[in-house]
């Protein structure tokens, strides 16, 4: 599975260690990629917390389902 990123660059999610959510600043919930060498990629943004966790669940579903993902987590940061 890859992501197409607004700029038309593409990620190989099958290369991920995990996904998580984020509460950022400013209000914006994050769902973020966790590269297995740690690096981070903002896959989805969102200042509504519930659109954000449907962004995490779906990406997670969708990679479940190639037996590609490894762990996918909530966090909350501050």
């Amino acid at each position: 599975m890859f992501w197409q990123f607004e700029n038309g660059t593409l990620l190989n999610m099958n290369v991920l260690k995990e996904i998580r959510l984020f509460q950022g600043e400013k209000g914006l919930w994050h769902v973020m990629a966790i590269h297995r060498d740690d690096e981070m990629d903002c896959l989805f943004s969102s200042k509504n917390k519930e659109r954000a966790e449907r962004a995490l669940e779906n990406i997670g579903k969708s990679l479940e389902e190639q037996n590609s993902l490894v762990r996918k987590y909530y966090v909350k940061l501050g």
